[in-house]
């Protein structure tokens, strides 16, 4: 293959690649984590550019916060108001970014070993097969998922810049080790924790692809200091912190992390199958129907799995150095799973997991066909055959994508197809519900939850979703309200419930919600708190209920939820609200003490205290005067 055809081709693809997406950025609802990743964009007015990017990426649950992916987001929050297409056009043009670091990846490590139009041909086809595969759409298109294709952008320039210092010397190695390739990995790592595990994947290229390679004495100073020690400290830190992470971290989850683990050896079959097979899969966000291992032979295929991957770790660490690219492919694969397919307590199935891990499929495949079309012992009649059969295979590849970007692209059709799906599952329910919210399908949303709430009878959110339609219009039917007062104090946890009540006070704060009485709203709260299930959530329905008091101007019972909220853990925006109230029922000498406790919180968190200093400088202010 000559240069010029190499780079035509990736031309047209580059372009059949956005031809393909850009549909699937019209229309379109905030999905899932969408909904608190953007809702907190509109929380930020009269702050300083600065405050309200911290304030912004403060409140992620994560231990690092994911600042470079909420600084993408944040960079467009402008934009919010007129929809979501400029937010996914971005993640699209991630895609196809990141389709080209692939690229350029597979083709330098393909030069290792085989010739250049060899490396073409499989970079090419490598290309095609990740930029097209059906499975990465929900990735693409699903915004909060930009995290996932930053983090891999990160980690492929770290990789790709690896690559060109690996068999340097010399002091510029140096630099661009501990300069480039460790400052991609760190900013992989603040875009999304896994990010981290490129470190891994510069392992298995060391043993595998580069094993052959000498390794100069800097190379392994920065080897030992910054790969080697760097696991060992992010294994430290998991294992110091043990009970929060395996033990305390299940205590919401049906699954403890044996099952877990053997849990995810099906799914990663299951993940790598639907990526070499699309068309014999459903794809998407929900996938309740994923059934958990309970014993190494329950079901069946757990131990079937299991040693399927126990063999090919074998043989790939075995036959590295005699089959490096088959084994790279494996052990790429593996280690891209290795947090979140592993014994973390997070949910057991996600297809954007396979985000950057589907790489090492996809270098497998090219490179067994490459050799194929190469060796001497096929015909040439069969040769031609399997190209024809591999040209076919990428375009049915590309229009399984095409309908995927067609589902996205019609969220409501979409939502009741995901529903039809997983018909017992809680999200599948909710996102329908909000769906038909979005999009001012009232009558149907109501009609829906009235004839489907009894399928949940431990479940308060669908009674909540249907509240959230009543507030548009008066004439729909409502939930019986004794029946969910009753429903609520005996239901069980669901988080969902908290943000939900939530956005109902917020839709009656702006005015919205005219139909539904803050006494009724002050009565769903209340039979939560008796609610024992519940309890680890009472200080947010303490602050519901201070907000609910605060919109009735009720100052005294603002303040006394707050004071119950407080007490059961202080919290800077507590004390600050809490203070607030109390400045304005003049009492001055509690407000000075809340105060107080702000600023020597400030002096310790210099830094999240920068999103708070507007308002601290207000409420001094407020209570000079």
């Amino acid at each position: 293959m000559t240069f010029r055809l190499y780079i035509s081709l990736i031309v047209i693809a580059c372009v059949a690649l956005l031809l393909i997406y850009f549909p699937g950025a019209n229309g379109g609802v905030p999905i899932l984590d969408d909904q608190h990743v953007l809702h907190r964009l509109l929380g930020l007015d009269g702050l300083t550019w600065f405050e309200g990017y911290v304030r912004y990426f403060s409140g992620d649950v994560g231990d690092l916060k994911r600042p470079l992916s909420y600084l993408s987001f944040y960079l467009q929050k402008d934009s919010l108001g007129e929809g979501l297409f400029d937010l996914k056009v971005v993640n699209i043009f991630i895609h196809l970014i990141n389709s080209l670091l692939v690229c350029w990846l597979t083709y330098r490590i393909c030069t290792v070993r085989l010739s250049v139009s060899e490396a073409r041909w499989i970079s090419l086809f490598c290309f095609l097969l990740w930029a097209f595969a059906p499975i990465q759409v929900s990735t693409v298109l699903y915004i909060t998922q930009r995290m996932a294709e930053l983090a891999a952008t990160f980690t492929l320039l770290a990789l790709v810049v690896w690559t060109y210092v690996r068999g340097a010397c010399g002091r510029a190695q140096i630099l661009l080790l501990f300069g480039v390739v460790s400052l991609f990995a760190l900013f992989s790592t603040l875009c999304k924790e896994n990010g981290f595990l490129t470190l891994l994947f510069i392992i298995a290229l060391d043993l595998t692809v580069y094993s052959e390679m000498p390794r100069t004495r800097g190379y392994k100073f920065w080897f030992f200091t910054v790969v080697v020690g760097g696991n060992v400290l992010f294994s430290s830190v998991i294992l110091y912190d043990y009970h929060r992470y395996f033990i305390g971290a299940f205590s919401a989850r049906d699954f403890n992390a044996y099952e877990r683990l053997l849990t995810e050896g099906r799914i990663l079959v299951e993940y790598c199958l639907k990526f070499l097979s699309p068309g014999s899969y459903k794809f998407g966000l929900i996938n309740a129907g994923v059934s958990k291992s309970t014993g190494i032979f329950s079901p069946p295929t757990t131990l079937l799995s299991a040693m399927f991957w126990i063999l090919s770790i074998f043989f790939a660490l075995k036959y590295r150095k005699r089959t490096p690219y088959i084994s790279f492919g494996v052990l790429f694969f593996l280690c891209g799973h290795s947090m979140e397919s592993s014994v973390l307590s997070l949910e057991l199935y996600f297809e954007h997991r396979n985000y950057i891990p589907i790489y090492g499929v996809a270098l497998i495949f090219s490179f067994c066909l490459m050799m194929a079309l190469r060796s001497i012992v096929i015909s040439k009649l069969i040769k031609y055959v399997l190209a024809l059969c591999s040209a076919a295979y990428l375009f049915l590849i590309a229009f399984v994508t095409k309908l995927e970007v067609d589902a996205w692209a019609n969220p409501v059709k979409q939502a009741y197809e995901w529903y039809l799906e997983n018909p017992l599952s809680e999200r599948a329910y909710s996102h329908l519900g909000a769906t038909l919210f979005q999009f001012g399908l009232h009558k149907a949303g109501a009609d829906f939850y009235q004839e489907t709430h009894n399928d949940f009878p431990k479940d308060p959110t669908k009674e909540l979703l249907w509240y959230e339609l009543v507030c548009m219009d008066d004439s729909l039917p409502r939930p019986g309200l004794k029946e969910f007062i009753s429903k609520a104090r005996q239901s069980d946890f669901y988080n969902q419930t908290i943000v939900l009540l939530n956005a109902l006070l917020d839709l009656k704060e702006g005015g919205s919600c005219n139909n539904l009485s803050t006494e009724d709203m002050m009565l769903f709260s209340a039979a939560l708190l008796d609610n024992p299930n519940y309890i680890s959530r009472k200080k947010s329905l303490y602050i519901y209920q201070a907000r609910l008091s605060d919109h009735n101007n009720d100052l005294s019972g603002a303040v006394e939820n707050l004071e119950y909220a407080i007490n059961l853990g202080w919290r800077v925006d507590i004390a600050l609200s809490l203070a607030e109230k109390y400045a304005l029922s003049e009492q001055l000498d509690k407000a000075e003490k809340r105060l107080a406790e702000v600023r020597k919180w400030c002096s310790d968190n210099s830094f999240e205290c920068q999103s708070k200093k507007s308002e601290i400088d207000t409420l001094s202010q407020l209570i000079e005067n």
